[in-house]
C-alpha cells in the first residue's frame, strides 16, 4: 500500500476518477493462457534494497495526463515487456514475470517526466494501478557559468556558479541552462498520483519505512541543445521546499531512485521559517519526508455471495495523525490486497464505491508484527449489474480478438471477447436507472463500433451486436513484432503513410534527432484496400538497421484514405534478415499491425 498525508474525502475522490479499470467478478476475465515455469530465485539482500522474487502475475493500469484525463500513446514497460496505452489510457500485461517485492512499471511520453510506481505482487492474479505523468514545463533559465536562481511555484533551486557537467561526457559546462520542472505540494490534487515509486524507503539494514510526504519536486536540466546536464561532482544547489501548516520541525530530503523503484534518504533540511532548506548533490525527484515503522499486513474482500471484490478502492486511516492516509490501494482479481501498514497505531480499514460512498469500514490494530486479516464480506448492498453481447465485424463474422467497451459517466470497464465475440461483464453499479454507453473494438483489424447508449435498470442487460465496421478514433499508430520483442510508435508527425508512383510506405519512429528507433516498409500497388506484396521491411535501432526480405508476404490493406485520412492494415509472416558477412539468412516472425495517418 501507498502512504501519504492528504484529506481523505480528496484522497476518494481522485482515486475513484481513475480506479475502476474494469472491475469484475471472477469467472468475467478472459482466462490467461497457461503460465510457463517461472523463475522464482531469491537473490541475496543488498544493502538498501529488498530480495528480489520472481513471480508470474498480471499488471492492468491507466495512464492519465495533467488534466486528469486519460492518455494514449504512453509506453508502458514493466518485467522487460513493453506495451503502449490505448485512448482510454489503458495497458495490460499478462502472466509477466516481474519482482514481487517492488517491481517497477514505468510510463514514458515526450515532453514528460518518467511516470514510475512500484508495487508489492501477488501471483497469478490481476494487479491493477494508475499513473499520472507530470508535463516538463520550462520553469526558467540561468548561466551555468555564473549561477542562478529558478522558482519553481512555491519551491526554489539555487545553482552556484560553474557547478554543472554535461552528463554524457561529464566535461564543464558554462552555457545557458534550461531547467524544467514542476511541484506539487500537500494540498495539490494531483500528488497522489504524480508520486513515483510507492513512498517506501529502504535503509542499509535492509528494513522497510514509510514516508509521511510533504510535497513533490521534479527537475531536469539541459543544454540549449537538449543534452542533459547533472551538478558537477563534490558540488551542490541549495533546495527550498514550502513547510505546510502542521508540518514537523525538522525532516529530510528523499531523492528517487529509478533503479530500485524506493527512495533514499539523502540530507536533513532545516526549517527557516515556512520553507525547507537542504543542499543536494544531483536531480531527480526529491520529497520531504518523515519515516515511520511499519508491518505487513493483506485482507481478502469478497461479496454476500462469496464474490471476490476486484479492483476496488481500499483505504486506511490513521487514527493519531489528521488527515493523513496511511494507504490506499486496489484489490486484485481475487479480491486481495496487501503491503505496509503503520506499526503501533490504531487504524480504520475503508472500502469505497464509485459513487464516493463507503461501503465498508472497520477499526483494526495495532498491529506490531505482520497481520493477515482473513476473508471480511462487504454489507448486502451491492448492486451488480450483468452486460453482455456479441461483437461482430461489418460481413457479420464474430470478432475473436476484441474488446467490449462500458463507459458510465466517464468510469470505463473493458472486458474481453472470447472466440466466438461473445462478451459479458460484471459490474458493481452504484448509479441505478442512470445511462450507458456501450462500443466494441476489433484489435486485429483496427475497428470500432458506434457506441450504443444502455439504461442501467436490470440486473442483466443484453446489449445485443455490436458491428465494429469504423476506423479507430483519430489516432495513428505503427505496431509491430520481432520475435518476442514489440515495438509500437504513436506521436504525432512521426507516424505516417505516404502514396508515390503505385508505392505506399508506412513509417513509425521515435522523435530521436540523431539516430532515431523505428520502423519502415514499403508495398506496391495502388491506393485502394487490398491484398499487396511487401517489398521491404526495414527496423532501426540504436545505430543499427535490420533489412528484412519477405518471403511472398502479402499485405491486408483494410482502409485506404485520402491525404489527411487513414491507412489500415496488417500482416504475419516469416521474414528473413540476411547477414551481410556470409549472406547466411535469419528468419524472423514478424507481426505487424497499423493505422496511419497519409501525408501524400
Amino acid at each position: 500500500m501507498k502512504k501519504t498525508p492528504f484529506p481523505i474525502k480528496r484522497l476518494i475522490f481522485l482515486l475513484l476518477s481513475l480506479a475502476w479499470l474494469g472491475c469484475k467478478k471472477p469467472g468475467t476475465e478472459k482466462p490467461s493462457p497457461p503460465v510457463p515455469p517461472v523463475d522464482t530465485t531469491v537473490t541475496h539482500p543488498v544493502p538498501g534494497k529488498l530480495p528480489e522474487k520472481n513471480i508470474s502475475c498480471n499488471i492492468q493500469g491507466q495512464v492519465l495526463n495533467e488534466n486528469g484525463q486519460p492518455f494514449s500513446g504512453v509506453t508502458i514497460d514493466a518485467g522487460g515487456a513493453t506495451a503502449v496505452t490505448d485512448r482510454y489510457g489503458f495497458f495490460r500485461f499478462d502472466n509477466i514475470l516481474i519482482n514481487q517485492n517492488g517491481g517497477m512499471v514505468r510510463a514514458t511520453k515526450a515532453g514528460y517526466f518518467a511516470g514510475i510506481k512500484n508495487l508489492f505482487y501477488k501471483e497469478k492474479t490481476t494487479n491493477y494501478l494508475s499513473i499520472q505523468l507530470i508535463p516538463k514545463h520550462l520553469a526558467g533559465t540561468f548561466n551555468a557559468g555564473s549561477g542562478g536562481t529558478v522558482g519553481i511555484k512555491d519551491a526554489a533551486i539555487e545553482f552556484p556558479a560553474n557547478s554543472l557537467v554535461i552528463v554524457s561526457g561529464n566535461q564543464s559546462y558554462t552555457g545557458d541552462v534550461n531547467v524544467y520542472a514542476a511541484y506539487s505540494g500537500v494540498g495539490d490534487q494531483d500528488l497522489l498520483r504524480q508520486i513515483p515509486g510507492n513512498l517506501f524507503s529502504v535503509p542499509s539494514d535492509n528494513t522497510v519505512a514509510a514516508l509521511e510526504n510533504y510535497g513533490l519536486l521534479a527537475v531536469e536540466l539541459q543544454t540549449a541543445d537538449g543534452e542533459p546536464l547533472q551538478l558537477a561532482q563534490g558540488r551542490e544547489a541549495t533546495l527550498r521546499m514550502p513547510a505546510p501548516a502542521g508540518a514537523p520541525a525538522a525532516l529530510s530530503f528523499y531523492s528517487f531512485d529509478e533503479s530500485t523503484g524506493f527512495w533514499n534518504e539523502e540530507v536533513k533540511a532545516v526549517r527557516s521559517g515556512e520553507v525547507y532548506v537542504g543542499k543536494v548533490s544531483h536531480f531527480s525527484f526529491w520529497s520531504p519526508d518523515v519515516p515511520f515503522p511499519v508491518v505487513d499486513m493483506e485482507v481478502t474482500f469478497e461479496d454476500q455471495h462469496h464474490h471476490p471484490l476486484v479492483n476496488q478502492l481500499v483505504v486506511i486511516a490513521r487514527s493519531g495523525v489528521a488527515n493523513f492516509v496511511a494507504g490506499y490501494a486496489l484489490t486484485d482479481s481475487s479480491g486481495h490486497v496487501w503491503g505496509k501498514v503503520p506499526a503501533n497505531e490504531q487504524l480504520l480499514l475503508a472500502m469505497y464505491n464509485g459513487c464516493l460512498n463507503s461501503i465498508f469500514s472497520k477499526n483494526i490494530g495495532p498491529f506490531s508484527a505482520a497481520a493477515n486479516l482473513g476473508v471480511l464480506q462487504v454489507g448486502s448492498n451491492l448492486s451488480w449489474i450483468t452486460v453482455s453481447g456479441k461483437l461482430i465485424d461489418c460481413n457479420t463474422a464474430p470478432v475473436s480478438n476484441g474488446l467490449a467497451i462500458v463507459d458510465i459517466e466517464g468510469i470505463v470497464y473493458r472486458s474481453a471477447v472470447d472466440k466466438n465475440g461473445n462478451f459479458s461483464m460484471d459490474i458493481l453499479n452504484c448509479n441505478t436507472g442512470g445511462l450507458a454507453s456501450i462500443s466494441g473494438m476489433d484489435i486485429t483489424h483496427a475497428k470500432q463500433s458506434n457506441p450504443v447508449i444502455i439504461t442501467l435498470n436490470a440486473p442483466v442487460i443484453n446489449a445485443g451486436a455490436l458491428y465494429a465496421c469504423s476506423g479507430m478514433s483519430n489516432e495513428s499508430f505503427f505496431s509491430y513484432s520481432i520475435d518476442s520483442t514489440s515495438y509500437t510508435y504513436t506521436m504525432p508527425g512521426y507516424v505516417y503513410g505516404e502514396y508515390v508512383s503505385e508505392n505506399t510506405s508506412i513509417t513509425g519512429t521515435d522523435d530521436l534527432v540523431w539516430y532515431p528507433n523505428g520502423g519502415y516498409f514499403s508495398i506496391q500497388g495502388p491506393s485502394r484496400p487490398g491484398s499487396y506484396p511487401l517489398f521491404v521491411f526495414n527496423h532501426q535501432f540504436v545505430r543499427n538497421a535490420m533489412i528484412l526480405i519477405p518471403t511472398n508476404t502479402m499485405v491486408e490493406i483494410t482502409d485506404y484514405g485520402e491525404i489527411n485520412q487513414f491507412i489500415t492494415g496488417h500482416f504475419s509472416d516469416t521474414l528473413l534478415e540476411v547477414n551481410s558477412y556470409d549472406d547466411t539468412k535469419i528468419p524472423h516472425i514478424v507481426n505487424c499491425v497499423f493505422r496511419v495517418k497519409r501525408t501524400k
